[in-house]
C-alpha cells in the first residue's frame, strides 16, 4: 500500500479523526480493475472498513433506463 494510503487509514483510527462518509455506485462496483485478485482485495477492504460504526460506506443502486429521478421529477 503506498505511504500516503497507510496515512489516511491511520487517520481512521485517531480519536478525534474524521468521520468519512462514502457513498459507492453499483455500477463502480461490477467495473472490473487491475484483475480478479486486486478487485477481490479491494471489496474486502470495503466491507472491513464498514463494518466499523464509525464510517459509514452505502452503495447507489443503478436506476434502470428511463427511470431516473431528479428533485421528483423523471429525468
Amino acid at each position: 500500500m503506498p505511504h500516503s494510503a497507510m496515512a489516511r487509514q491511520a487517520g481512521l483510527d485517531e480519536e478525534d479523526g474524521p468521520v468519512p462518509r462514502a457513498l459507492l455506485s453499483e455500477s463502480l462496483l461490477e467495473s472490473p480493475c487491475g484483475g480478479r485478485d486486486i478487485m477481490r482485495a479491494q471489496l474486502a477492504q470495503i466491507r472491513h472498513i464498514s463494518e466499523r460504526p464509525d464510517i459509514g460506506v452505502r452503495v447507489v443502486p443503478k436506476a434502470p433506463i428511463g427511470r431516473c429521478v431528479r428533485r421528483g421529477r423523471r429525468c
